[in-house]
């Protein structure tokens, strides 16, 4: 651990064209890039080919790792093996940056058995992990109503940069579909309907981490303070001595230190879980007799007029609505 507690930093990627392919501000792919320079291996979570599941992988070669770039918010597979290649690499005396949930990471730490200079954990600030099934049926969804396979698949795309996450897919046909996360099936299902039962109580929260790093978006900031960038800035949490000098040590990212208590107020998945949700059972039971379409219209009923046009009301009508206001 630190001398005098954790240390919080604000920053993003000086490359734009990097920061606009990466989650926030970019924090993992500075960290990642850095053990790369090292000839170290990365470990991460990248869609499968057909973008219907995820699972995690360890590679050393950066086209790889630019896969484990962007939040797939669903649980992540682990291959057969994956935890034994991981500690045969560290136990070659390779360096090796680990990068998941909280629970993931807890669970490497337990299975390595001892703490390894060669190993850096990064984890990160959790809302919960949604159900495979749910991501499954959305993509077979997209495919049929467009005709086309999916070649391109991100839920972080940068729209309108920091503050509104889009699902954007492309298509073999040249077709492309895009729409606010939250307003999309896989949106709703994430927002707390569709998370493993143990989110809802999860221990990983606080100082309850095995983690060198914690990572995030930074949540509570606007253009008003110095560290703000419209399209992204990350939260970087440095839990031990390693993860402070790494995250010091990052090169081509903008960094700014802040202040741990306020980053912590501005980010509630930092120190607790989300509530459950009261329909959960039931959205699940519609999801496997009815499927995810179904489901989701049975119980994402907008309970509010702003709800009601948020749904309903197509984006680029409030987005040209929005460019009225602002220019008076």
């Amino acid at each position: 651990m630190i001398a005098g507690g954790k240390k919080a930093f604000a920053g993003y990627l000086e490359d734009k064209n990097e920061l606009f392919n990466s989650s926030s501000g970019g924090a993992f792919t500075s960290i990642a890039k850095s053990v790369l320079s090292e000839n170290g291996y990365v470990c991460g979570a990248v869609y499968s080919d057909d973008f219907k599941s995820v699972f995690h992988v360890y590679s050393n070669k950066i086209d790889v790792v630019k896969k484990m770039r962007g939040s797939k918010y669903v649980q992540s597979d682990k291959p057969q093996g994956f935890y034994d290649g991981i500690r045969k690499l560290i136990e070659s005396g390779e360096l090796v940056l680990f990068t998941g949930v909280p629970c993931e990471a807890a669970a490497l730490k337990k299975y390595v058995g001892k703490d390894c200079n060669n190993l850096v954990i990064c984890d990160l600030i959790c809302h919960g992990v949604t159900s495979p099934i749910v991501l499954k049926e959305y993509v077979e969804y997209l495919e049929s109503k467009y005709s086309s396979k999916i070649i391109e698949f991100s839920m972080r795309y940068k729209n309108e940069g920091l503050v509104k996450p889009f699902l954007r897919a492309i298509f073999e046909n040249g077709k492309v579909f895009c729409k606010p996360f939250y307003s999309t099936p896989i949106g709703f299902a994430f927002s707390n309907i569709a998370l493993r039962p143990c989110c809802y109580n999860c221990i990983f929260k606080g100082n309850n981490r095995d983690s060198d790093i914690t990572i995030g978006d930074f949540w509570g900031i606007d253009s008003t303070y110095a560290c703000y960038n419209k399209m992204g800035v990350s939260l970087i949490i440095a839990n031990t001595e390693r993860g402070l000098a790494i995250t010091n040590s990052l090169q081509g990212f903008k960094l700014y230190d802040v202040d741990y208590e306020f980053a912590a107020k501005n980010n509630p998945c930092l120190s607790f879980p989300v509530r459950s949700n009261e329909n959960r059972e039931k959205y699940f039971d519609l999801l496997h007799k009815k499927g995810l379409m179904y489901a989701t219209r049975k119980l994402n009923k907008p309970k509010t007029l702003r709800e009601c046009v948020s749904k309903y009301v197509p984006y680029f009508i409030k987005s040209f609505i929005k460019s009225l206001i602002i220019k008076g």
